[in-house]
Protein backbone atom coordinates (compact mmCIF):
# COMPACT_ATOMS: atom_id res chain seq x y z
CA UNK A 1 0.00 0.00 0.00
CA UNK A 2 2.56 2.44 0.74
CA UNK A 3 4.41 1.55 -2.41
CA UNK A 4 1.60 2.11 -4.09
CA UNK A 5 0.87 5.48 -1.93
CA UNK A 6 4.80 6.19 -3.56
CA UNK A 7 4.21 6.03 -6.94
CA UNK A 8 0.58 7.64 -7.06
CA UNK A 9 2.66 10.90 -5.30
CA UNK A 10 5.23 10.84 -8.37
CA UNK A 11 2.87 10.30 -11.12
CA UNK A 12 1.67 13.69 -9.77
CA UNK A 13 4.50 15.27 -9.25
CA UNK A 14 5.48 14.19 -12.46
CA UNK A 15 2.61 15.48 -14.60
CA UNK A 16 2.15 18.62 -12.85
CA UNK A 17 5.86 19.81 -13.53
CA UNK A 18 4.92 19.04 -17.32
CA UNK A 19 1.50 21.21 -17.45
CA UNK A 20 4.05 23.92 -15.61
CA UNK A 21 6.26 23.62 -18.52
CA UNK A 22 4.04 23.61 -20.67
CA UNK A 23 1.95 26.73 -18.92
CA UNK A 24 5.24 28.51 -18.75
CA UNK A 25 6.13 27.81 -22.49
CA UNK A 26 2.68 28.81 -23.36
CA UNK A 27 2.80 32.35 -21.68
CA UNK A 28 6.64 32.28 -23.49
CA UNK A 29 4.81 31.95 -26.83
CA UNK A 30 2.21 34.30 -26.39
CA UNK A 31 4.05 37.01 -25.28
CA UNK A 32 6.68 37.21 -28.60
CA UNK A 33 4.94 40.30 -31.15
CA UNK A 34 5.72 37.87 -33.86
CA UNK A 35 6.27 34.24 -35.06
CA UNK A 36 9.61 33.04 -34.01
CA UNK A 37 11.48 33.41 -37.49
CA UNK A 38 14.40 31.03 -37.85
CA UNK A 39 16.97 31.23 -40.56
CA UNK A 40 18.88 28.13 -41.87
CA UNK A 41 21.83 28.62 -43.31
CA UNK A 42 23.93 25.99 -45.03
CA UNK A 43 25.00 23.69 -48.33
CA UNK A 44 22.81 20.80 -50.10
CA UNK A 45 22.80 19.22 -46.30
CA UNK A 46 20.23 21.93 -45.27
CA UNK A 47 18.80 22.89 -48.87
CA UNK A 48 18.30 21.28 -52.20
CA UNK A 49 17.66 18.96 -54.65
CA UNK A 50 18.62 15.68 -52.84
CA UNK A 51 16.14 17.21 -50.05
CA UNK A 52 15.99 19.09 -47.00
CA UNK A 53 15.73 18.93 -43.24
CA UNK A 54 13.35 22.19 -43.18
CA UNK A 55 10.18 20.99 -43.99
CA UNK A 56 10.35 18.37 -40.61
CA UNK A 57 11.75 21.13 -38.43
CA UNK A 58 8.65 22.71 -39.50
CA UNK A 59 6.18 19.68 -38.67
CA UNK A 60 8.07 19.09 -35.37
CA UNK A 61 7.68 23.13 -34.21
CA UNK A 62 4.17 22.66 -35.34
CA UNK A 63 3.72 19.54 -33.72
CA UNK A 64 5.28 21.72 -30.38
CA UNK A 65 2.62 24.39 -30.91
CA UNK A 66 5.60 26.87 -31.62
CA UNK A 67 4.41 29.75 -34.14
CA UNK A 68 7.49 30.38 -36.31
CA UNK A 69 8.48 30.90 -40.06
CA UNK A 70 11.68 29.37 -41.51
CA UNK A 71 13.33 30.89 -44.06
CA UNK A 72 15.87 28.77 -46.27
CA UNK A 73 19.12 29.61 -46.64
CA UNK A 74 20.98 26.64 -48.11
CA UNK A 75 23.06 27.09 -50.89
CA UNK A 76 24.02 23.50 -52.86
CA UNK A 77 28.01 22.60 -52.97
CA UNK A 78 28.72 25.95 -50.71
CA UNK A 79 32.40 25.71 -49.02
CA UNK A 80 32.36 28.26 -46.02
CA UNK A 81 33.75 30.77 -47.89
CA UNK A 82 31.74 30.48 -50.65
CA UNK A 83 29.10 31.51 -48.34
CA UNK A 84 30.50 33.59 -46.02
CA UNK A 85 30.92 36.19 -49.41
CA UNK A 86 26.89 35.19 -50.30
CA UNK A 87 25.95 36.33 -47.25
CA UNK A 88 27.59 39.70 -47.56
CA UNK A 89 25.80 40.29 -50.64
CA UNK A 90 22.41 38.91 -49.09
CA UNK A 91 21.71 41.34 -46.77
CA UNK A 92 17.81 40.72 -47.78
CA UNK A 93 17.88 37.42 -45.65
CA UNK A 94 17.82 39.11 -42.25
CA UNK A 95 15.36 41.58 -43.29
CA UNK A 96 14.10 41.07 -40.50
CA UNK A 97 16.43 39.81 -38.03
CA UNK A 98 15.93 36.70 -37.30
CA UNK A 99 15.13 35.03 -33.77
CA UNK A 100 17.98 31.57 -34.27
CA UNK A 101 20.10 30.97 -36.75
CA UNK A 102 21.24 27.81 -37.55
CA UNK A 103 24.43 26.74 -39.15
CA UNK A 104 25.82 24.08 -41.36
CA UNK A 105 28.89 23.87 -43.25
CA UNK A 106 32.20 22.10 -43.17
CA UNK A 107 30.84 19.02 -45.77
CA UNK A 108 32.60 20.95 -48.95
CA UNK A 109 35.35 22.25 -47.20
CA UNK A 110 36.57 18.79 -47.14
CA UNK A 111 36.47 18.14 -51.11
CA UNK A 112 39.34 16.90 -53.26
CA UNK A 113 39.06 19.11 -56.02
CA UNK A 114 39.43 22.81 -56.11
CA UNK A 115 36.54 24.07 -53.11
CA UNK A 116 39.23 22.05 -50.67
CA UNK A 117 39.86 24.10 -47.81
CA UNK A 118 42.56 24.05 -45.20
CA UNK A 119 41.69 24.06 -41.66
CA UNK A 120 42.77 27.62 -40.94
CA UNK A 121 40.94 28.78 -43.85
CA UNK A 122 37.65 27.12 -42.40
CA UNK A 123 37.80 28.48 -38.72
CA UNK A 124 38.54 32.09 -39.94
CA UNK A 125 35.35 31.95 -42.49
CA UNK A 126 33.20 30.29 -40.02
CA UNK A 127 34.18 33.21 -37.42
CA UNK A 128 33.02 35.57 -40.41
CA UNK A 129 29.99 34.12 -40.77
CA UNK A 130 29.22 34.04 -36.94
CA UNK A 131 30.70 37.98 -36.82
CA UNK A 132 27.73 38.80 -39.53
CA UNK A 133 25.30 37.06 -37.99
CA UNK A 134 25.52 38.33 -34.66
CA UNK A 135 25.58 42.03 -36.00
CA UNK A 136 22.27 41.69 -37.12
CA UNK A 137 19.47 42.86 -34.94
CA UNK A 138 20.04 44.79 -31.75
CA UNK A 139 23.27 44.79 -29.62
CA UNK A 140 21.54 43.85 -26.65
CA UNK A 141 19.54 40.80 -28.50
CA UNK A 142 21.28 38.97 -31.47
CA UNK A 143 20.04 36.45 -32.61
CA UNK A 144 20.79 33.30 -31.21
CA UNK A 145 22.93 30.73 -33.09
CA UNK A 146 23.06 26.70 -33.48
CA UNK A 147 25.95 25.32 -35.10
CA UNK A 148 24.82 21.89 -36.71
CA UNK A 149 27.45 19.41 -36.55
CA UNK A 150 27.23 17.83 -40.02
CA UNK A 151 27.29 13.98 -40.78
CA UNK A 152 30.04 11.69 -41.31
CA UNK A 153 31.04 10.69 -44.88
CA UNK A 154 30.20 7.17 -44.75
CA UNK A 155 29.97 6.43 -48.39
CA UNK A 156 31.65 8.57 -50.89
CA UNK A 157 29.37 8.88 -54.08
CA UNK A 158 30.42 11.76 -55.81
CA UNK A 159 33.79 11.99 -57.08
CA UNK A 160 34.29 15.40 -55.95
CA UNK A 161 35.49 13.83 -52.43
CA UNK A 162 38.43 11.28 -51.65
CA UNK A 163 39.60 8.92 -49.19
CA UNK A 164 41.03 11.48 -47.16
CA UNK A 165 37.93 14.00 -47.06
CA UNK A 166 36.58 11.77 -44.31
CA UNK A 167 39.22 11.77 -42.21
CA UNK A 168 39.58 15.67 -42.91
CA UNK A 169 36.05 15.97 -41.83
CA UNK A 170 35.78 14.01 -38.51
CA UNK A 171 39.86 15.24 -37.50
CA UNK A 172 39.70 19.23 -38.78
CA UNK A 173 36.25 20.31 -39.49
CA UNK A 174 34.34 18.77 -36.41
CA UNK A 175 36.89 19.95 -33.80
CA UNK A 176 36.99 23.50 -35.35
CA UNK A 177 33.45 23.68 -34.88
CA UNK A 178 33.16 22.36 -31.37
CA UNK A 179 35.75 24.81 -30.98
CA UNK A 180 33.63 27.71 -32.37
CA UNK A 181 30.76 26.75 -30.02
CA UNK A 182 33.14 27.04 -26.80
CA UNK A 183 35.07 30.02 -27.80
CA UNK A 184 31.64 32.08 -29.32
CA UNK A 185 29.23 30.67 -26.57
CA UNK A 186 27.32 28.79 -29.34
CA UNK A 187 24.71 25.93 -28.88
CA UNK A 188 25.20 22.65 -31.22
CA UNK A 189 22.79 20.34 -32.40
CA UNK A 190 25.18 17.27 -33.13
CA UNK A 191 23.69 15.72 -36.46
CA UNK A 192 26.86 13.46 -37.00
CA UNK A 193 25.92 11.24 -33.60
CA UNK A 194 22.24 10.46 -35.61
CA UNK A 195 23.73 8.71 -38.56
CA UNK A 196 26.67 7.12 -37.04
CA UNK A 197 23.87 5.21 -34.76
CA UNK A 198 21.61 4.97 -37.90
CA UNK A 199 24.13 4.78 -41.33
CA UNK A 200 20.96 3.12 -43.11
CA UNK A 201 19.83 7.00 -43.10
CA UNK A 202 23.08 8.39 -45.20
CA UNK A 203 23.02 6.07 -48.14
CA UNK A 204 25.73 8.48 -49.80
CA UNK A 205 27.27 12.25 -49.07
CA UNK A 206 23.53 13.18 -48.73
CA UNK A 207 21.07 11.74 -46.78
CA UNK A 208 18.09 10.00 -47.75
CA UNK A 209 14.71 11.43 -47.74
CA UNK A 210 14.46 9.35 -44.48
CA UNK A 211 17.29 11.00 -43.15
CA UNK A 212 16.47 14.51 -44.00
CA UNK A 213 13.54 13.91 -42.29
CA UNK A 214 14.98 12.81 -38.95
CA UNK A 215 17.35 15.72 -38.53
CA UNK A 216 14.27 17.99 -39.32
CA UNK A 217 13.49 15.95 -36.05
CA UNK A 218 16.46 16.29 -34.30
CA UNK A 219 16.83 19.62 -34.85
CA UNK A 220 13.45 20.62 -33.88
CA UNK A 221 13.54 18.28 -30.60
CA UNK A 222 16.51 20.08 -29.58
CA UNK A 223 15.19 24.09 -30.44
CA UNK A 224 11.78 23.07 -28.50
CA UNK A 225 14.18 22.08 -25.47
CA UNK A 226 16.19 25.10 -25.82
CA UNK A 227 13.44 27.96 -26.04
CA UNK A 228 11.56 26.70 -23.39
CA UNK A 229 11.26 28.43 -19.93
CA UNK A 230 13.24 26.33 -17.37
Amino acid sequence: YLMGMGKRRLLFAGTALLLISSLLLFLFLRSRSRPLLLLSLGDSLTSSSYGSYIPSLGRTLDKAEIPHRIVDGGRPGHTSGEYLNFLRSSPSLFTPSPDIVLLMLGTNDVRSDGDKTDRESFRRHMNGIIDLVLAQGSPDSPPRIFLLIPPPLLRLDLPTFNGDSPRRLREEIVPELKNLAMTRHLEIVDLRSLFSEHPRLLPGVHPSSEGYRAMGLLIGRSLVKAISPP
